[in-house]
């Protein structure tokens, strides 16, 4: 008997599993199968993700960008001594009990985040590009 269990795909559409496009390693005799069943633990969880302090840090990206352009973070000198001061900046100041940045209005850690943000985001890079750098060198 052929096991075709049926499950929903990321669109939202039924589709009946292909046993040809599993890998090896897995039995479909051995698994159970439920309506509903999707296999993601291996994903991010963005469903962990806060809400309302992603969106306020999304405000701070949306003043940065408007008062100095899109992006225009990428473009700083010495940006990850200068951002990581940016960010001690704003800690001191939540730390101070100013909870809100004068001239934004939006909250300091959400303004520390961004900077901590655009630190990781540079080094996050540098990594990918390092890795393929390699990988060019020993193809």
């Amino acid at each position: 008997m052929k096991i075709e269990p049926k499950f929903t795909d990321d669109f939202g559409d039924i589709a009946t599993l292909n046993s040809d496009k599993i890998e090896p390693t897995l039995n479909l005799n051995e698994l159970e199968f439920s309506l509903g069943m999707k296999f993601d633990n291996d994903k991010p969880r963005y469903d962990l993700e806060q809400v309302r302090a992603t969106e306020e840090v999304t405000k701070v990206l949306t003043f940065g960008a408007a008062k100095y352009a899109d992006n225009n973070w990428r473009l700083v000198d010495n940006a990850q001594s200068r951002y990581l001061a940016a960010a001690r900046r704003h800690l001191a100041a939540y730390n101070m009990d100013e909870i809100r940045d004068k001239e934004s209005g939006l909250h300091h850690l959400a303004h520390a985040i961004c900077c901590l943000n655009f630190i990781l985001e540079i080094k996050l890079e540098e990594e990918w590009n390092d890795t393929k750098r390699k990988n060019s060198q020993s193809a």
